[in-house]
This record gives structure tokens, sequence and C-alpha cells, in this order.
């Protein structure tokens, strides 16, 4: 007899309900909707979850800080944070419900104050030089490092959720986080022996260059993930132990993001506007008017004959697919040019301005680390007093010419542009230590190669002091390295071969699979070809060189839908991890990517800083070597003479590598411009050529 349904007065505890997933362990109170077994109008749930959190970041300290030597043993850590949020599900109608079954329950939105403070620590290995109080002398003595990040975020999430069984639930979908605030602090503290003090007598210290606030914090996206159980403690209300996990898609800082994960207990309230009660159930044991008899095939009703294709596929070439890390040594330029606002003789704020301590002699340049500087160039820019300064500290030989000049649209300009290059001089004296007859003070009303005083850009470019210094190495740029995968191989070949038995093949699809997600899918209509290709983006290639284990798999299917699929077969890789740049045949290529500022305005004609930069990469260049050259320039003024000037830029570094080097080159569009157009650093800096040289091992 077929089924239908009708209203019970008996009440069941069918309830379900919703709480938001995460990827933090989190005991969390909130308020969450019950489920109808059957169909009634549709309802809301509301929600309020206190959470207890623990976080763990996925990723490294290294990849934040570069490849400062204590980094890489520092690790992540978990860590115990708290979060709050509400929640409100419209749960919907219609459903046929059916102990044990899978069906869709409701549709859930939160948001609330989320705390995602993340740790790392090193493990105690660093060794280092202490004073022991009780013996009155100094000791080896064991240190663990710390950096802290305090990081609060605004959590919102949509989910939809899922009735597995009774009172069992599975709710899951996006989330997004919005950052508050965020700081560091890093610290480093005393494990062994107990009665050891740092030099300073204390036995945890505060390291000032990893302190401080955090001003690109990024908003994090993720997936989130949740289990819970509905116990019902009245015909509204509910409670929900739970346990869930939200996994970041995007980072909150380069190179990591927390792992959150969350369990815990949420309290739930049905706000339903139906008389019925909140849960019922309905059965119809009334037989259907007119059944139908049954249809009995007869003997001419044709049978479906099944779909059947013999297919196979494999990889082109048979031989392991090596794929590799490599380290690449990034240069960034140092700009000997500080630029003021209009009318100011004042170092501009954007300028990172160190103040010496009275006596304290060494302070300033024990603070101050090049190695430690980002790898914007632009950045690093505001930096460019301190680098120079450090410098000329360190090379007591080397004296220095300072420049100021003006712009045409400036007042008292003669005086101006004197009172520029004094302040710089006084900046380098005064901070720095560096002795007044080490430094000249010149000032002219206009640069010796001006840029164009008829645009506001030019205009800005004029008001600046130029730096010079008489010792080669001087403008040597900053080198920072990391760890990338190779570009090759750009592709992965697969063969293909099928022989229909049955029917005609409408479509075909090629899945490839790694052991923790799925890569992407080459599909198309008809017959599939004899051969196709994987294309590998660089995140692919990263992503294969984390799961390690990647398979693929060949589906053709006919115009009903009916599939017949290949089993899943691994790719043949040969993955190395290893980073460690040696003299080996299994070690991966040896890359610098040199960007180099060695162009006037409008010049394609190398200065004596841009020759003695190229003289830096020479080193790096062998028989073997590859290297590639791209000239820029800015985004301002007419689009083929800067077109033309790249290109000259180009050739005229590419005539200065030595003989026999295997070279290519060419000029960038000028919206290929390296750096921002909007500021006169970016616009300088843009001026350029960059050299990527490649050394196999």
């Amino acid at each position: 007899m077929q089924e239908r349904f009708q209203c019970s007065k008996r009440f069941s505890k069918r309830f379900q309900c919703s709480r938001r997933g995460g990827v933090i362990v989190a005991i969390a109170f909130g308020i969450v909707l019950p489920g109808i077994a059957a169909a009634q109008k549709p309802y809301f749930e509301i929600g309020i979850d206190p959470a207890a959190v623990l976080t763990h970041p996925l990723g490294t300290l290294e990849s934040i800080r570069g490849s400062a030597p204590c980094s890489r043993q520092i690790g992540a850590a978990t860590r115990a944070n708290v979060g709050l949020s509400a929640s409100v599900a419209y749960v919907l109608n219609g459903w046929d419900y059916t102990p044990g079954g899978i069906y869709l329950r409701a549709f859930r939105f939160a948001v609330g104050f989320d705390n995602l403070s993340s740790t790392f620590q090193s493990s105690p290995e660093e060794e280092y030089d202490g004073f022991d109080p009780v013996n009155g002398a100094y000791r080896v003595i064991d240190t663990r490092q710390s950096v802290e990040y305090a990081m609060n975020y605004i959590r919102a999430e949509a989910e939809a959720e899922f009735a597995l069984g009774k009172n069992i639930k599975l709710r899951g979908g996006p989330t997004v986080s919005i950052p508050l605030s965020a700081s560091v602090r890093e610290s480093e503290a005393i494990l062994s022996p107990s009665n050891a003090t740092f030099l300073d007598r204390t036995q945890e210290r505060e390291i000032a260059e990893g302190t401080g606030t955090i001003s690109d914090a990024k908003i994090r996206l993720g997936v989130a993930a949740t289990f819970a159980y509905r116990l019902p403690i009245g015909r509204k209300l509910f409670i929900e132990p739970n346990i869930g996990a939200d996994i970041g898609i995007t980072s909150v800082q380069p190179g990591w993001s927390p792992l959150e994960i969350r369990g815990g207990i949420s309290i739930a309230y049905a706000l339903v506007s139906t008389s019925v009660p909140v849960d019922y159930e309905v059965v119809d044991d009334t037989p259907p008017e007119n059944p139908k008899p049954k249809e009995i095939p007869t003997e001419k009703t044709p049978r479906e004959i099944p779909f059947t294709a013999r297919i196979s596929i494999g990889v082109a070439e048979n031989h392991p697919i090596e794929l590799r890390r490599q380290i690449v040594a990034h240069y960034v330029p140092m700009l000997p040019v500080i630029f003021f606002d209009q009318n100011s003789p004042e170092i501009s704020a954007r300028y990172v301005q160190l103040h010496r301590d009275g006596s304290a002699e060494a302070n300033v340049a024990s603070a101050f680390h090049e190695e430690h500087l980002p790898g914007d160039a632009e950045k690093a820019h505001a930096q460019m007093l301190n680098v120079y300064g450090k410098r000329l500290r360190e090379n007591p030989r080397a004296t220095v010419t300072i420049v100021g000049t003006t712009s045409q649209d400036e007042a008292n300009r003669a005086s101006l542009a004197e009172n520029r290059a004094e302040n710089i001089a006084g900046y380098l004296e005064n901070v720095w230590g560096i002795e007044k007859k080490r430094i000249s003070v010149h000032s002219r009303l206009d640069p010796a190669v001006p840029s164009s005083s008829e645009t506001p850009e030019g205009r800005q470019e004029n008001r600046r002091v130029e730096l010079d210094i008489n010792q080669d190495g001087m403008y040597q740029p900053i080198q920072l390295r990391a760890v990338e995968p190779t570009t090759e191989p750009r592709e992965i070949p697969f063969t293909i071969s099928s022989a229909v038995s049955s029917g005609a093949i409408d479509r075909w699809r090629v899945e490839i699979i790694g052991r923790d997600s799925a890569f992407g899918v080459i599909s198309g209509n008809g017959v599939p070809p004899s051969e196709i290709s994987w294309p590998l983006t660089q995140n692919d290639r990263e992503r294969v060189l984390n799961q390690g284990d990647v398979h693929y798999r060949l589906s053709v299917y006919d115009s009903a839908g009916r599939a017949v699929s290949t089993p899943a077969q691994s790719l043949p890789l040969l993955l190395d991890t290893t980073v460690t740049v040696a003299s080996s045949p299994n070690r991966p290529d040896n890359t610098a990517d040199f960007l180099l500022v060695t162009f006037d305005f409008d010049r394609a004609e190398l200065t004596r800083r841009g020759r003695e930069e190229l003289r830096s990469i020479f080193g790096r260049i062998g028989p073997n070597s590859r290297v590639n050259i791209v000239g820029y320039t800015d985004p301002i003024g007419n689009t083929e003479h800067n077109r033309t000037l790249a290109a000259d830029r180009a050739r005229r570094v590419a005539s200065m590598m030595p003989a026999g080097t295997n070279v290519e080159s060419r000029g960038a569009a000028p919206e290929e411009a390296p750096y921002s157009s909007t500021s006169p650093e970016g616009r300088f800096l843009s001026r350029t050529v960059r050299v990527v040289v490649t050394n196999p091992k």
C-alpha cells in the first residue's frame, strides 16, 4: 500500500539543531532551531555561541620572516582562545523524515567575535651565553624563543545543515574573518639552568625587532564543518554537543593561517509561527483512490542494453615526473634618493627614522638589520636612510655627497634645497654617528637629471635629496631568499585509448585527485582524444609537493548519463622537497632574481650605480647559466615611447653580459611596471631591468 501522511498528536523528539563550524577547538553555547520531520511552513531558529577555541598555525615562521637563521627552528604551537557568536537558521519544510536517512534540514548564518591568536615556539636548541649569579660567571644556557600573534577578528559563516539520523546532524560552508586588531610579540626565555640569567640579569626578555602592531593583517577565508548531537530540554529548547573544524584557504599573514578546532555545547530555541507542535509525525493509512494495476512487461517490451566501453588512460612519459623546490634569491634595490613634500624641508614621515639613546653608542647599529627588511622594494625604501647610515658606519673610509633640489612650483627654492640636504646630513651625523668631515652638503634648484616639470608626477620627483657615495659596494642590493617550486614541468601529458562496445560516448572527463583535495577536471564532448595535457600552475606544483600523492582516472558517459570509469592510478612522481643548494644532480636549480634601479628619467644609459649593480650579477653567471632580461619604464607618458625605452634598457644590459652567456631580452609594456605609479619611489624603482639568472645544478 502506498503511504500518505496525516498529523499524529504523539509528541516526537525528532529535533534538529544548528551551530557554526570552525577549525579551532571551541566550547560553545548557542541557540539552535529544531527540525520538523514532516511538511510544515518554514520557521527560524536563533542562537548565541560563547566558545573556547584552540588555534594551530598552518605554515612556518620562516615563510614570514625570510631566511633569518633563528626562524627556521621556530615551529607552530597550539594555543587556547575564546570566541562569541550569534546565529539564525532557516528551517525548511516538506521533508520526508526517515530514521537514519540523510536530508537537507536548514540553512544557517552566524556572526560574532573570534580570537585567532597564535603562537610559534622554538625547540630548546638555542645556546646562549648567560650569567650565573650563584657562581658569578657566564655559562652556556638553553633558551626558547616564542613569537605570539594577538589577532582579534569578526567571523561570519554561512552553512547548509544536513540530518544524518535521529538527532545527529552535519553542517558546513564558507567562513570569512575580518581583522579588528593584530599585534606580535617576540620573546626569549631561559629553560636551563634555572639560576641562569641573560646579560641584563633577566630570565625572559622581549625582542624589539619582532614586536609591534601588525598593519597588514589579512581577511581570512575558510571552509567549516561541524558534527552535532541534539538533546531536547523542552518543546522548543535544546542543548547540542558539537565538534567542528574551520580550515583557512587564505592567509592572515604571508605564509601562514591558523587552523581552528571547535568543540562545545550549544543552547537552541525554535521560533515557530504555527500552532502545531514543534515536531510531529504524519501517517496516512488511507489507500489511494482507483489504484492502477501494476504493469507486467510483455515479451515484446525491449530490454535496455547496458552501456559498456573499454577505455584506458596513462601518463605519456613512463619515467618519473620530477617536481622540486628551489632556493630563489631576490635582490631588492636601494634607491639613494629621498623625496620631500611640497615646500617642506623636513624628512617625510613615510621614511623610518631611528633615535639614538644618548650614550648608548651602539644601540642603533644593533637594532637595525638589513636582512629583516620587507621583500617589497617600496616598503624597504622607507628604511633607505638607515641602510646607507649603517653601511657608512661600517665603512669608515667611505664619504657621501648630499645634494638637495626643488621643483619649479616651490617657494624660496635656494634655501629650501639647502635645508633639505642639511636635514639628511644631520640625521646621518646625529643618529648614525657619521663624522662631519665625511659628509659634503650641496644644493641646487633642479636635479642634474630632472624629471619632467610639466606633470605633477615629475614635479613631485624633483623635490628630493640625492646621496652619492664614493666607495664601491655601497649601492649593493639587499638579498632576500625564498623557497619556491621550480617552473618545470609546465604540463603532464596523458594518452587515452577507447573502444566502445555498446551505445555511443556522449562526453568524457579526466579527474586529477590529490591526497587531501581535487586538483581539477579536464573534460570534453564526444569520444576523448588520444592525447591530453594537464597544465601545471605554480600553485599546482606547490600542492603536489605538499601532498605527495596524486591520482587520475578517466570516465566516459552516454547520453543517458551512465558512466564507465577506469580505476584511479597514481602519477609516477619523483618529489624533491629539499632546499639546500649543493653540488648534486638531484638538487634544485639555484636561481637569482635581480630587479635593479639602473636608469635615470627617460634614459637608457647606465649610471655609475647601475654598472656597480651589474657587477654584483656577473658573479652568479657561469658557463651553463640562463639569463633572462626584461626592461621596464614607469607608466607615465607616451605608451609607444615607453615601450621603445624599455626595450633599449633591456638591450643595453644584455650587451654587457659576459661573452658566451645564454641571454634572452625584451621590453615590457608600461602597464607591466613592477611598482606603483602613485608614489615617486614607485616610479623611480620602475625605471629598471629585471635580470633572472638560473644555474642548473
